[in-house]
């Protein structure tokens, strides 16, 4: 062998050596137009198709794992129009078809693949099929995200799972979540502006937070037997929206959630335990709500700019109403300017008839039996030489109010009859100057055609107050020495109150009646005469101290 030939074996020796030393996990076959991707994955591109599948000839886990495709070049990816996974697919790993813009298609043919991962499909525009199989169940975080061409998709009923932002900005036009679903992650189909209907399954416990925020085509919701809360936002801003089906399961909807869903024809919440602030705010063309007895917890935004409600429909008694009514919690006075439909009778309210035989019978400083300062919180907000104003806070459930009074030490009649539910001022003219006078204030619900058809929601406490032009004043304040105070069951604290006059500065003034005191509710706290309070229970309520003339402080009481 001469000195050429032998250096041409060396060489050729050489180049066998480095292949022989090359890994074995070289992921690309060019001729086969096939690659490898974990230790048990293979992909295959046939034409415009890109198929997964179990690798055969090398050993390692059983499951895929992360499925990588970083072996494909962006050509490639841009090429590829349908992605199939297919023979013992497992899990569909995080990011898989990123860049693959042009698919349009997506078929899972494997028969154990059970998870699609966290963002597999986002942001593919073009994605208008995707067919999940037979055993997915669960469904990641953004894994459908700006696909805006996906219009309809169904889901095996072995889908447990969707988590947090799943189909946020697809273009998905109905959704119909599977029947084992137990679990849906927060803005899951959040400005979803195709949605037009919404099935929601029964399995699942919370619909979360922001899930259909700002949907806003979407016009029906149904949601199953079983749900128990709505959370914070689920359909705010769901403009389109008029009709939700809310099952007797659901007892607790959260803040805003039904927040500007203008064309929202009605709700039923009589099964609704809590409502959240703003959770039926801005429903501007709300015609109907529903309510029952077992309400408890209602913020003081909740009805928020309901201007033109028609009805409350409540599944109880007037009774029963007039305690929910005036809770001091249901500050909003929106849902006055409806009428209130009763589905139970109810008899035990007082007629006015009855009323104003006592009223016209008061004396010195007698009160009407029964009367409560806090629900109507009547008073004299302004006093001339010949005339005074009262004002009081509106009442709940109330057709009108009727107006009594006199000079001090004359009979009480009847000076007007207001009928209109949403006013809540009254003046008395043509008064003497320098003259105290008093008040009763009623606020009426009609239910029937006669007198004795009028019953009575509430009863002031007599109000006393003077016409100005000589030495009688009226309470400018009143002050408490805190604005809140927080006290262990069974302890006892006595409340600090003084009266501020505009004659009390080196002046004095005469008062028939001293301060009086009243609790918002006494199964939390009670007061004494002399303003002294003893927690009874746990929970949170107000003492309202409120002198001659009705002007008032409160103080919030918390017993722990």
């Amino acid at each position: 062998m001469n000195r050429k030939t032998k250096r041409h074996s060396l060489l050729l020796i050489t180049v066998l050596l480095i292949f022989c030393f090359l890994p074995v996990t070289v992921m690309r076959t060019e001729a086969a137009n096939t690659g490898y991707c974990g230790s048990n994955c293979k992909w295959t591109v046939d034409g415009s198709t890109i198929t997964f599948s179990q690798k055969t000839f090398f050993q390692g886990n059983s499951k895929t794992g992360a499925i990588d495709t970083s072996d494909l070049t962006s050509a490639e990816r841009t090429g590829i129009t349908k992605a199939v996974f297919g023979t013992a697919i497992v899990e569909i790993g995080q990011n898989t078809l990123e860049g693959f813009s042009n698919i349009k298609t997506v078929e899972i043919t494997s028969a154990v693949c059970n998870t699609i991962g966290k963002e597999v499909f986002y942001n593919l525009a073009k994605l208008e099929k995707v067919d999940m199989g037979k055993s997915l169940v669960s469904i990641g975080e953004q894994a459908f995200r700006l696909c805006t061409s996906l219009k309809t998709i169904t889901f095996p009923d072995t889908v447990t799972t969707i988590e947090k932002g799943a189909f946020w900005s697809s273009g998905l036009e109905e959704a119909k979540l599977p029947a084992n679903l137990v679990s849906l992650g927060e803005s899951a189909f959040q400005a979803c502006k195709s949605l037009k209907s919404v099935k929601i399954s029964g399995k699942l416990k919370t619909i979360p937070k922001q899930c259909f925020y700002s949907c806003d085509r979407l016009l029906t919701v149904d949601i199953a037997e079983g749900v128990e809360t709505i959370d914070t936002s689920a359909f705010q801003f769901c403009s389109g929206l008029y009709s939700v089906g809310i099952p007797s399961t659901v007892v607790s909807i959260g803040n805003a959630v039904f927040s500007g869903c203008t064309k929202l024809g009605g709700l039923d919440l009589s099964h609704v335990t809590s409502l959240g602030r703003y959770s039926v705010a801005d429903c501007l063309g709300i015609g109907e709500i529903r309510l029952s007895n077992v309400l408890k917890n209602v913020d003081n935004q909740a009805f928020l700019n309901n201007y033109t409600n028609k009805k409350v429909i409540f599944d109880g008694t007037r009774e029963e109403f007039a305690k929910i009514a005036n809770k001091e919690e249901l500050k909003n006075t929106d849902l006055l300017t409806g009428t209130v439909e009763y589905l139970q009778s109810s008899s035990n309210l007082p007629t006015v008839e009855d009323i104003e035989k006592r009223i016209k019978t008061l004396s010195g400083k007698a009160e009407v039996p029964g009367a409560s300062f806090s629900t109507l919180r009547a008073r004299a907000s302004r006093a001339y030489k010949k005339r005074i104003q009262l004002k009081w806070k509106a009442v709940l459930g109330a057709s009108g109010y009727i107006i009594y009074g006199a000079e001090r030490k004359e009979a009480l009649v009847k000076l007007e009859t207001i009928k209109n539910a949403g006013t809540t001022t009254y003046t008395h003219n043509y008064l003497k100057p320098n003259k105290y006078y008093r008040y009763v204030v009623v606020a009426y619900q009609n239910v029937g055609s006669g007198k004795e058809d009028l019953r009575v929601l509430s009863c002031s406490p007599v109000i006393i107050a003077a016409t100005l032009g000589g030495k009688y004043r009226n309470t400018q304040a009143v002050t408490l020495s805190s604005k809140k105070i927080s006290l262990k069951k069974g302890k006892k604290q006595k409340l600090g109150a003084a009266l501020v006059s505009k004659a009390s500065i080196g002046k004095k003034y005469r008062t028939f009646l001293k301060m009086r005191y009243e609790s918002s509710d006494p199964a939390v706290a009670t007061v004494s005469r002399n303003g002294r309070i003893k927690a009874v229970s746990k929970g949170t309520c107000y003492v309202f101290a409120y002198a001659q003339d009705g002007i008032f402080k409160r103080i919030k009481v918390t017993v722990q």
